[in-house]
């Protein structure tokens, strides 16, 4: 009897873990898709509903890719009880990068009947379908709740959702509060940046109890800003990222936290640049944690590791992070007896074939040491899965490493599935536990209603959506009051603010960053798109100057002068700097021939000419009241700060306003005069000195002595041809000055 019950034991436990693989490998065949709910499919077309879906999301940074588009189903009104034409629509993507996009502008749908989510497995439906009806009904008892993925929160206390097997294989879940004893879970994730995650990302990290970040970007200074506004209840250490060159973000950078119940020991060790440990104690066991980034998979970064970690582990080891090296299905090793570690004897298994030399130098390491690859083999990653996505390329960088101590007691090792990284996460759940004391704090802060716009809408919809009956007496009273007390969006008031958290910062504010961060990498790569102009242009017109010059009109100035509304005023030297060197590339002159001597070669303009006069316009138009009132009452408070108050006192807009102003002998009260025109005027204006100052520097020049000025763009340059070129250049040296030395004599 006793073997049976053993044998029925080890035959549920397999089925167990068969259902579980079964889960996971669905879990990351729906990891591309989207469910598009509410689609009025025209025709029979779904792919061209799921593209007008894509269309109504605006400002995409790229064309998103239709793999696959199947209907799964009609929604159901649920007023009239029946089917409508709008559809349930399944959409397959290319990459995670695409679905990270829909994924992020989703919000564009609010306020239509239209709904974008992830595709959850029928497991995950039904748990979060129970969490929703837990958290309505704790609503109704008039408590502040919050829902997540399998996870809960209630007055600032966070449950988690526990799944209980029942008889007739349903399953009922559960919400089990923090404080009982659970297994200690690490991430360890590669974030590629750290200051634009939003909340998911936060609440996604609160899950476990030990964290490492890589390559987080974040500066020691920064970190001084930021380390306040962590979350609570871990002890968090930095090792900040640092700079190459002057210009450009830091590189590299980590992050690490062990929650404050688990015992720490300090270590005594020198920090090495790219690897950081921790040392836990969990049931009187050391364990050793050390995370990683080998941002090059150097040689050297992991002879460093080697030297850290010493020839003798007295504890159980964890080497977890971004190698940057492809090992292919290498790196399996044998135990003691012989056997390979390995599930069922086999060899460690990799979806990425590929062996580069970084790889090997990290296998000849693992194997001198004798330590033990976890990917490929360990309970939860038999298949060895992708850990690197990006542009449609997929690898196997990120690795966990143990020694042969840790090894029996690591209870699963997991390829995460997000969307906030090109990396995926790594989980790694220790076979340890330990108990959560964590006191509860009394909460300063209040929900309060909002009333922004987004609030309003949602107020509108709650409304909406009630069904009104007729009825007379004070219950119905009570019931509307009832109704208009859940129908506003509540949020909350005071109380500790977290990383990333503003007062202001709503989805517009979203929406307007995501616009400037394009704008602003389209600025930073200005070089690069001159460089381009002129390479095309070298090509394609190489002598005609004048296409050339409207190629850097039409394509790079449109760069350079992103914003010049807010900037314009003032004369920038980097941006005329560009300018110039454009133009001397197109004549072929020296580097060091002077600028005005190409600009007035070619009769150009400098840039602020160009850029005074659009900050001007753009002003003009603020004070009709086209930008709204506030704008319009902006501009007429701040002209009334500048006849009120000294010089000093004025803002650095107001100082670049008034240096133009007077570069074109026009005082306030003049330009007020001129009416309307009055920017077009002193655009003309402003030409005039341009020209005139142009003139007294070639007039004086030492360099260009002999240049010879003439009355508009001279001849050989207006006749010159495509293929004459060379003549062309020629000519333009010897009229700037660059062949004067080899004229003497």
């Amino acid at each position: 009897m006793e073997k049976l019950k053993e044998e029925n034991a080890d035959l549920k436990k397999r089925v167990e873990e068969i259902e579980k693989r079964r889960d996971d490998q669905e879990r990351r065949d729906r990891r591309l898709n989207v469910v598009m709910r509410g689609v009025e499919v025209e025709g029979g077309n779904m792919k061209d509903a799921a593209v007008g879906v894509l269309k109504k999301l605006g400002g995409l940074d790229k064309e998103i890719k239709i793999r696959e588009v199947y209907k799964i189903g009609n929604r159901m009104n649920d007023r009239m009880n029946d089917r409508t034409n709008e559809s349930v629509l399944l959409v397959k993507l290319n990459s995670l990068d695409d679905k990270k996009e829909i994924m992020i502008r989703r919000n564009k749908l609010t306020g239509t009947k239209i709904y974008v989510d992830d595709d959850l497995t029928k497991d995950e439906r039904e748990r979060q379908k129970e969490i929703r009806f837990w958290a309505k009904r704790e609503k109704e008892r008039g408590r502040r709740v919050k829902v997540g993925f399998g996870k809960a929160w209630m007055n600032g206390k966070e449950y988690v959702w526990s799944e209980e097997r029942k008889k007739g294989g349903k399953q009922k879940g559960k919400a089990t509060e923090e404080g009982e004893k659970r297994s200690i879970k690490g991430v360890f994730w590669n974030i590629a940046g750290l200051k634009r995650k939003d909340e998911d990302f936060w609440d996604f990290l609160k899950d476990f109890d030990v964290i490492g970040l890589s390559e987080t970007w974040v500066e020691e200074a920064g970190w001084g800003k930021i380390k306040e506004k962590m979350p609570d209840g871990w002890r968090w250490k930095c090792q900040p990222a640092r700079r190459e060159k002057k210009r450009g973000r830091a590189m590299g950078g980590i992050i690490t936290g062990i929650r404050k119940e688990i015992e720490e020991r300090s270590r005594s060790e020198e920090e090495v640049e790219g690897i950081q440990q921790r040392e836990v104690v969990v049931d009187e066991e050391r364990w050793r944690i050390v995370t990683v980034y080998n941002k090059e998979g150097s040689k050297e970064e992991l002879d460093r590791l080697k030297e850290m970690i010493g020839e003798r582990e007295e504890e159980n080891m964890i080497i977890v992070g971004d190698f940057n090296a492809r090992i292919g299905k290498e790196g399996g090793f044998c135990d003691q007896n012989g056997e390979e570690k390995g599930e069922n004897g086999k060899e460690r298994r990799s979806k990425d074939g590929v062996v580069n030399k970084q790889g090997c130098e990290l296998v000849k390491v693992v194997g001198e040491r004798g330590w033990l690859i976890l990917n490929g083999w360990k309970k939860g990653d038999e298949e060895g899965e992708w850990t690197y996505e990006k542009a449609g390329g997929k690898s196997v960088i990120d690795y966990g490493i143990v020694n042969l101590e840790a090894e029996e007691k690591i209870r699963c090792f997991e390829i995460g599935c997000r969307a906030e990284s090109d990396h995926q996460p790594i989980l790694i759940e220790l076979g340890k536990e330990y108990t959560r004391q964590e006191k509860e704090k009394e909460s300063e802060a209040e929900m309060i209603q909002d009333w922004s716009e987004e609030g309003i809408e949602i107020f509108r919809k709650n409304i909406e959506e009630v069904e009104w009956e007729k009825g007379e007496g004070g219950g119905r009273w009570e019931e509307m009051e009832e109704v208009m007390k859940r129908a506003p969006k509540m949020k909350r008031k005071g109380g500790r603010k977290e990383v990333g958290w503003v007062p202001w910062w709503d989805r517009e504010c979203r929406e307007k960053k995501r616009e400037v961060n394009r704008a602003g990498r389209r600025y930073r790569r200005r070089k690069v798109a001159m460089g381009w102009v002129w390479s095309y242009g070298e090509r394609k017109f190489k002598g005609d100057v004048r296409w050339r010059l409207k190629l850097f009109d039409s394509i790079v100035k449109g760069i350079l002068l992103y914003g010049v509304e807010i900037w314009g005023y003032k004369e920038w030297k980097e941006i005329e700097a560009l300018q110039e060197k454009y133009l001397r590339w197109i004549l072929g002159v020296k580097s060091c021939t002077p600028g005005y001597i190409v600009r007035e070669e070619l009769k150009r303009n400098k840039m602020r000419v160009e850029t005074g006069w659009r900050a001007g316009r753009f002003e003009e138009r603020i004070q009709k009241g086209e930008g709204g009132e506030i704008g319009r009452e902006s501009i007429v408070e701040r002209r009334k700060e500048e006849r009120e108050k000294r010089k000093e006192e004025w803002t650095r807009e107001s100082l670049e306003r008034r240096e133009y102003l007077w570069r074109g002998g026009v005082s306030e009260e003049a330009l007020n005069e001129w009416g309307e025109g009055k920017w077009e005027r002193l655009r003309e204006r402003d030409i005039e000195v341009d020209m005139q100052q142009r003139g007294e520097q070639v007039r004086i020049s030492r360099s260009c002595k002999n240049y010879r000025n003439v009355i508009g763009i001279p001849e050989y340059i207006r006749k010159s041809k495509k293929r004459e070129g060379k003549k062309m250049q020629m000519i333009a040296r010897w009229r700037c000055g660059n062949e004067e030395r080899g004229n003497i004599g």
